[in-house]
């Protein structure tokens, strides 16, 4: 039996009950499933996380990863509404989507636990990047804009401490920025333990719209948006993304055009720090 403590969502206590067969217990208040036993520890985002990353090398993504990046530059653009900003990234990885940031005159900085990785972005393009864990990060109060979390918040166990600290140090009506995969989908839901993005060995939460909103609102933010979209929202190029929007529509068996509150496979929100 696990002890489950409370959820890591929306804080209400989950009683002990034997994980299931990938190691998540069930909150029944918000639907989150969550690994209490702590799998998916920090040594396991060293070097080797990036070298074989999803059976691949990291570094041999970096065109897609650029492709993504410009993507979400134009979320943070809308939830910021300036022209340039103070940016944080956790979880920056090689830096690809800091060094995009740059180029459209923001200034970016970033923290990755990685010592390869973050190496890659200081040296080879020049960025700040400090190599720890984010709650583990001095920042100063009120020094950014915006705080953007792509597909880290999920690798992250019981993640309200850091939430809370991210959000001292966004200046009051700062942007919170979040992308995980979207546990509650459709797809999720119909492929189980087949889902790509389930990856139990490092994904030690499966986080869907209610337990987010809960997550955020209880550690500080005003949640403006919480809404998903599908993977092919990052498909580069028309040919290729029409031909998937078809798979993806054939696949669930009806067309959801994006956004949607809860039936795709990527969950977004964005979030603010509160004025006053």
């Amino acid at each position: 039996m696990a002890d489950a403590g409370r959820c890591w969502g929306c804080n209400r206590p989950v009683d002990a009950v034997a994980p299931d067969a990938d190691g998540y217990v069930r909150c029944d208040a918000c639907g989150l499933r969550f690994a209490p036993s702590g799998i998916a520890p920090r040594e396991r985002y060293d070097d080797s996380y990036f070298a074989d990353y999803r059976g691949g090398d990291y570094f041999a993504t970096e065109s897609l990863r650029r492709h993504e990046a410009r993507v979400r530059l134009g979320l943070v653009r809308a939830a910021s509404g300036r022209a340039a900003v103070d940016l944080l990234e956790v979880g920056c990885a090689a830096g690809f989507f800091l060094d995009e940031a740059r180029a459209l005159g923001w200034r970016p900085r970033g923290i990755e636990p990685a010592e390869g990785p973050a190496q890659h972005a200081r040296e080879e393009l020049g960025l700040e990047v400090v190599v720890d864990f984010a709650e583990d990060v001095a920042l100063e109060p009120e020094s950014v804009d915006s705080v953007c979390l792509w597909h880290t918040l999920e690798h992250i166990p019981d993640p309200s401490g850091m939430l809370e600290h991210l959000c001292d140090a966004l200046r009051p009506g700062g942007t919170l920025l979040v992308e995980v995969p979207n546990g509650g989908s459709l797809l999720a839901r119909r492929e189980g333990r087949a889902w790509v993005a389930l990856e139990p060995d490092v994904h030690v939460a499966q986080w869907n719209p209610p337990a987010l909103r809960a997550l955020l609102e209880r550690t500080g933010y005003v949640v403006e948006a919480v809404s998903t979209v599908p993977f092919l929202t990052y498909v580069d190029g028309g040919c290729n993304r029409l031909l998937r929007r078809a798979y993806l529509a054939l696949r669930q068996r009806r067309w959801m055009r994006e956004p949607h509150p809860s039936g795709h496979e990527l969950l977004r929100a964005v979030a603010r720090r509160p004025v006053g």
